[in-house]
C-alpha cells in the first residue's frame, strides 16, 4: 500500500509483517532509497491494509484486519500528522476479515468500511460499516452470502451512479460474486455468480479504456481470470493469460506505454512473479522478466519516488518487500485530461515467451501444425457435423447381450474422458460417430464384440460473442454448427436505423478469431449474390462485432434492393 501519509506531496510505502503484526512505514531519500521504517506494533497477525482519510482532515488513517488469539476485528491508527498515529478500535470486534476495503456507500462524504471472512457457512461472508464520524460504526446491511471470501471491491460497475460490490471467494459458496447496489440505501440484488471455483484476489480496473470497470481474478490452481465489463453491470469472460497456477494477486499497468493494459500476477505455488503484455495481434505474451522463484503476496503500482512513472512493489513470503522502479505508466483514463483510446481485450491468449535478456528481436511465430486426432476422420464428415468439446457432458451406454450399463461423463478441460474400462480418450475435437469408434476399438480388450453408444447429453464448449449493434448483445453458448448469419439472429438481429441513431451496419461486420480480425459483408450473403464466404461457419472463442456505419454511409441516403435484379444490395439514394 502507498499513500501520501504526512502531507509532504510524497508517498510512503506502507506493509506489515503477517506472522509478528508489525506495521512498516518507508519514506524515500531524495538521493534515491529508502529511509529506515517507522514500526507500529499491532499484537496480532495482519490479514490486510488500506488507508483513507476517515476523519476528513487530509490526513489518510491506516486501516488493517487483524486475527490472533487476544485480538480480533478491524483496527484504525488515527492519523496525528507528521507520521504519528494512535491506535483506535474500529468495527468488528471479536470478528476475524481477510481483507477490508473502503467506499462510501450512503453517500455522505464519509468513507465507510467493507471487509470479508474467511469463516465457513454463515460465519462467513461480508460485513459493512457506515462511517458516523468521532470514531463511531454503525452496522449497515450487507449483501448476503456465505462461506470463506478472500477479496473485496466496491465500484459502480454497471453504471448507474449506486455503488455495487465484488468479492473472491472459495468453497460451495464462493467463487467470484458481483451484487449490484438497487439504489443509494444499501439494498442489495441477488448474487451473480461470474465464475465457480476457487479465488484469492480480485481487482476492479478499466483495463481497455472504454471507462467501465473490467475485473481481474487471482485463482487457485485456475490461473488469471479477465471479464469486461459491458456497462450494464454484465460481464463477457474474456481470453485468460494463463489458465494454470495459483495465484494471489493480479494488477494492471502499462509496461511498455503503447497505451494497453499489461498485467501482473503474483504466485501462490513458489513461480514468483509473472508477467503478460497485451497485444493486439498474439493477445496476452507472458515474458520472463521479473523473479521466477519465490512466494508473493500483495502487489502495488505507483509513482513512489516522484519521477511520474509507475513502481511496482510485491511483498513477499518471509524476505521483505521488492520494489521494481520505473516499471510503467498510468493506464488510460488514469491521468486527467488524458485521451483514453479505446481498444478489444485479446480473445486468444499468447502463445509465444519472448526472452527478454537475448536482446534480440524474436523469430516471427510460425504457424502450428495440428497434431491428427487418434479416431479422427475429417474426410469422412457429414459437412457441419457437431464436433465435441471440453464441457460436454456425455452419455456412453456400453451393451452386454441384452443389457447396457450407462456412464455419464464431462469431457475435461484437457479434452478427455474417462470410464470404468479405459481411461484418458480423446473425445474433443471429435465427431460423436468418431468417438462411438474409438471407444469400440479401446474396449475390444475387454469385450470381444462391443456395442457402444455414446449421447451429448449436455452442450457446454462453444462459446460465441456477439457484440455491437445488435438487440442483445452478449455471450451465447451453442449447442451445433453456427454460422455468422446464425449468431447475428441469436443475438436478436442488428439495430434498425432510426432518426435517433444509425442502425447495424451489416457491410461490415467484425468476425475476430486467435488473434485476426476478417471484415465480412453478411448483406452480399443475405441478397444472394455470393456464397458460403460471406457467412463463415463459427468456431468456439469466435468475436462477432456489428459496428455502426461510417459517418459517410450514415450521411447517404440509402436504399436496400433484393430479388431478381442485376445488382441487388445497397445503393445510394440521390
Amino acid at each position: 500500500m502507498a499513500a501520501d501519509l504526512d502531507g509532504d506531496g510524497k508517498r510512503e510505502l506502507i506493509s506489515s509483517v503477517l506472522a509478528t503484526g508489525q506495521i512498516y512505514i518507508w519514506r524515500t531519500r531524495k538521493e534515491g532509497g529508502w529511509t529506515e521504517p517507522l514500526a507500529l506494533s499491532t499484537g496480532a497477525e495482519v490479514r490486510s491494509i488500506t488507508v483513507a482519510d476517515l476523519d476528513g482532515d487530509s490526513l489518510p488513517e491506516i486501516i488493517v484486519a487483524l486475527r490472533g488469539k487476544e485480538k480480533e476485528g478491524i483496527e484504525i491508527w488515527k492519523n496525528m500528522g507528521n507520521l504519528r498515529f494512535r491506535r483506535t478500535a474500529g468495527p468488528g470486534q471479536g470478528e476475524m476479515f481477510a481483507d477490508v476495503a473502503v467506499a462510501d456507500f450512503n453517500y455522505d462524504g464519509r468513507p465507510d468500511l467493507i471487509a470479508v471472512r474467511e469463516e465457513p457457512g454463515a460465519q462467513g461472508g461480508l460485513r459493512v460499516w457506515l462511517n458516523l464520524g468521532t470514531d463511531k460504526w454503525q452496522p449497515a446491511s450487507a449483501p448476503r452470502a456465505e462461506g470463506p471470501y478472500h477479496s473485496v471491491a466496491a465500484a459502480d460497475l454497471n453504471q448507474d451512479g449506486v455503488l455495487d460490490i465484488v468479492a473472491a471467494g472459495s468453497g460451495p459458496g464462493g467463487g467470484l460474486r458481483a451484487w449490484l447496489g438497487r439504489d443509494k440505501h444499501l439494498n442489495w440484488g441477488r448474487p451473480n455468480q461470474l465464475s465457480e471455483g476457487d479465488f484469492w484476489g480480485v481487482t476492479v480496473v478499466d483495463l481497455n479504456g472504454d471507462g467501465i470497470p473490467d475485473l481481474l481474478a487471482a485463482g487457485k490452481d485456475t490461473g488469471i481470470h479477465v471479464w469486461q465489463g459491458l456497462g450494464k453491470g454484465t460481464f463477457n469472460r474474456m481470453a485468460s493469460p494463463t489458465q494454470a497456477g495459483s495465484f494471489f494477486r493480479a494488477v494492471a499497468v502499462d509496461r511498455d506505454a503503447d497505451g494497453r493494459a499489461d498485467i501482473v500476477a503474483s504466485t501462490m505455488d513458489g513461480k514468483g512473479i509473472r508477467y503478460w503484455r497485451q497485444d493486439p495481434a498474439l493477445g496476452w505474451v507472458a515474458h520472463r522478466l521479473l523473479a521466477e522463484t519465490g512466494i508473493f503476496h500483495s502487489l502495488l503500482v505507483a509513482d513512489l519516488d516522484g519521477d511520474g512513472r509507475l513502481d511496482l512493489g510485491a511483498a513477499t513470503h518471509g524476505e521483505g518487500v521488492a520494489v521494481w522502479p520505473g516499471f510503467g505508466k498510468p493506464l488510460p483514463g488514469q491521468v486527467p485530461g488524458e485521451k483514453t483510446a479505446k481498444h478489444d481485450l485479446p480473445l486468444a491468449p499468447g502463445t509465444r515467451m519472448p526472452d527478454l535478456a537475448s536482446g534480440r528481436p524474436a523469430p516471427p511465430p510460425q504457424p502450428a501444425q495440428p497434431a491428427k486426432l487418434e479416431g479422427a476422420f475429417p474426410e469422412k464428415r457429414i459437412p457441419g457435423e457437431y464436433l465435441i468439446g471440453s464441457g460436454d457432458v456425455l452419455t456412453v451406454s456400453v451393451w452386454r447381450g441384452v443389457t447396457s450399463q450407462k456412464e455419464q461423463v464431462q469431457v475435461s478441460e484437457r479434452g478427455t474422458i474417462s470410464l470404468g474400462l479405459i481411461d484418458d480418450v480423446q473425445a474433443a475435437g471429435l465427431t460423436i460417430k468418431e468417438v462411438t469408434d474409438l471407444l469400440k476399438e479401446k474396449m475390444k480388450r475387454f469385450i470381444k464384440t462391443p456395442r457402444v453408444e455414446v449421447v451429448v447429453t449436455r452442450y457446454g464448449s462453444k462459446i460465441v460473442r456477439v457484440m455491437g449493434a445488435v438487440a442483445r448483445p452478449q455471450t451465447y453458448n451453442v449447442s451445433a454448427t453456427v454460422t455468422l448469419l446464425d449468431a447475428i439472429l441469436l443475438a436478436g438481429g442488428h439495430l434498425p436505423t432510426t432518426p435517433e441513431r444509425p442502425g447495424g451496419d451489416l457491410t461490415h461486420v467484425s468476425l475476430r478469431r486467435q488473434g485476426w480480425t476478417r471484415t465480412v459483408n453478411i448483406l452480399r450473403y443475405i441478397s444472394g449474390t455470393t456464397g458460403e464466404t460471406d457467412n463463415p461457419e463459427l468456431q468456439d472463442g469466435d468475436l462477432v462485432f456489428v459496428p455502426e456505419p461510417s459517418s459517410e454511409l450514415v450521411e447517404q441516403k440509402r436504399i436496400y434492393v433484393f430479388g431478381e435484379v442485376r445488382s441487388p444490395g445497397v445503393h445510394p439514394l440521390t
